[in-house]
C-alpha cells in the first residue's frame, strides 16, 4: 500500500521514487495480464444434457478457463515472495543502505565541520583577522541592500489546501469505491466476457492514470 511504502521511500533519495511508482503500477498490471490470459471461457451456451434416467434437458454449459484459479493464486504468491525478497534486500543490503538520505546528511555535516575547523585553524595572523572583519562588514552591507529585493513565495491558503483535499477525496471515492461497486451491475447483463474484460482492463488502466 502507498500509505505504508511512501514513508519508507522517504528514507532514500528522491531519484528512486520513480522506480517505486513504476513497481507499484506493475503490481496491478502484471496480474491483470495473467487474468486476461486465464479468460472466463466465454458466455454459457445452452446444450442438450442427458440425465442418468435417460431424459434430455437443456442446460447452460460454460467452457473451462485456460488455467485454474489455484494456478492464478500460486502466480500471485510467487509475486509476493519476490517482492518480499526485494524488500529484505533493500532493507539490509549494505549497498542499498548507503543510498539513504540520512547517510548523505551525515557525510555533508562531516565535510562542513571539517571545512569550518580548517578555516578556524587558518586564522592566525592579525592581518587575516582584519581582512575577515572587512569582508564581514561588506557582506553585511550587501545583505542589507539585497534584502529589500527578496521576494518570498506566498504560502498556500487554507482554502486552496481544502479544495485540493476535497478533490482528491472525490477522485479516490469514485475510482476505488463508487465505480467498482456498480461495475458488476452495469456489465454483467452483457455477459461474462464483457464483465471480465471491464474488470481486468480497469485494473490495467488504473496504474497508468
Amino acid at each position: 500500500s502507498s500509505v505504508l511504502f511512501l514513508p519508507y521511500m522517504g528514507l532514500f533519495r528522491e531519484v528512486y521514487l520513480n522506480s517505486y511508482l513504476v513497481g507499484e503500477g506493475l503490481s496491478g498490471f502484471i496480474p491483470s495480464i495473467a487474468a486476461l490470459a486465464q479468460g472466463v471461457g466465454g458466455n454459457p451456451e445452452c446444450k442438450n444434457v442427458t440425465k442418468d434416467d435417460g431424459s434430455i434437458v437443456v442446460e447452460p454449459v460454460s467452457e473451462e478457463p485456460r488455467f485454474t484459479a489455484q494456478d492464478f493464486f500460486l502466480f500471485l504468491l510467487g509475486m509476493m515472495i519476490l517482492s518480499l525478497t526485494a524488500f529484505i534486500l533493500l532493507e539490509w543490503l549494505p549497498s542499498s543502505r548507503n543510498e539513504r538520505t540520512e547517510n548523505g546528511l551525515i557525510s555533508e555535516r562531516r565535510d562542513s565541520n571539517e571545512s569550518i575547523s580548517s578555516q578556524i585553524q587558518a586564522k592566525n595572523s592579525p592581518r587575516e583577522k582584519e581582512d575577515e572583519a572587512n569582508s564581514d562588514n561588506m557582506s553585511v552591507r550587501v545583505m542589507d541592500t539585497s534584502d529589500s529585493h527578496l521576494v518570498l513565495p506566498e504560502a498556500e491558503s487554507n482554502n486552496e489546501v481544502a479544495l485540493l483535499l476535497v478533490t482528491l477525496g472525490a477522485v479516490c471515492c469514485l475510482a476505488n469505491g463508487a465505480l467498482p461497486s456498480i461495475q458488476s451491475y452495469s456489465c454483467l447483463p452483457y455477459g461474462n466476457t464483457v464483465y471480465h474484460l471491464a474488470a481486468t482492463l480497469n485494473s490495467m488502466a488504473n496504474p497508468m492514470m
